[in-house]
C-alpha cells in the first residue's frame, strides 16, 4: 500500500468526498491557529482566560471527524499546550494584550463560560446518541433472540415431523412385509 493510499484509508471518511475532507482539515487548521494565537497573545495557557477553547477544539474534532483525524489534531493541540506549559514553567514571558475593563470582563466570560457551555451541549448530544445506539442494539438483540427461538422451535417441529415420517416408514415397511407374506401365501 502506498503512503498516499494509507493516509487516505486512515484519514478520509469513505462517505465524504476528498474535497470535504480537505475542507474539514483546513477548518481545523484555522481553528487551532486562531485559538492558540489568542491564548498565546493573552498570557499563555497558564494565564489566559481563553484556555478552555483548547478542550473544546478536541471535542469538536471528535464530533466531526474520523477517529484517526480527530486523534491527530487532538495530539497537535496537546503538544502545543504542553509547549506553552513548559514555556510558562521555564519562565517564558508571553504577550498580554491590554484590554479595557469591559473588554476584559467579556473576554473572561467568553473564555471560561462559552467553551464550557458548548462542551456540555456537545457531550449531552453524544450521550443521547450513545443512548439511542444502545437502545437500538438492545432491540436488535431481542429481535435476534426471537428469531433464534423461532428457529429452535422450527428445528424441534422438523425433528418431530422427521421422527413421525421415520415411524411411518417403519410401519409401511412392516405392512409391506405382511402384505408380501400374505401375497406369497395366496400365490401358493
Amino acid at each position: 500500500m502506498t503512503p498516499l493510499a494509507l493516509w487516505r484509508a486512515l484519514f478520509m471518511p469513505t462517505t465524504i468526498s476528498w474535497q470535504a475532507d480537505v475542507a474539514l482539515n483546513i477548518g481545523f487548521l484555522g481553528m487551532v491557529i486562531h485559538a492558540v494565537n489568542i491564548i498565546y497573545q493573552t498570557g499563555g495557557i497558564a494565564e489566559s482566560t481563553q484556555a478552555f477553547w483548547l478542550p473544546l477544539l478536541i471535542v469538536a474534532f471528535y464530533l466531526s471527524a474520523r477517529l484517526y483525524t480527530a486523534t491527530t489534531w487532538s495530539l497537535l493541540v496537546v503538544l502545543v499546550s504542553g509547549w506553552m506549559v513548559n514555556g510558562h514553567l521555564s519562565g517564558q514571558v508571553f504577550p498580554n494584550v491590554e484590554l479595557s475593563p469591559t473588554s476584559l470582563a467579556i473576554e473572561a466570560w467568553s473564555g471560561f463560560l462559552m467553551p464550557l457551555v458548548v462542551i456540555v451541549v456537545a457531550q449531552a448530544w453524544v450521550s443521547r446518541q450513545r443512548q439511542v445506539a444502545i437502545e437500538q442494539a438492545e432491540l436488535a438483540y431481542k429481535a435476534s433472540e426471537a428469531i433464534a427461538e423461532q428457529a429452535k422451535q422450527g428445528e424441534s417441529q422438523l425433528s418431530d415431523v422427521l421422527e413421525k415420517a421415520s415411524g411411518n416408514a417403519e410401519s409401511l415397511t412392516q405392512v409391506s412385509g405382511v402384505i408380501e407374506q400374505q401375497s406369497s401365501a395366496l400365490h401358493r
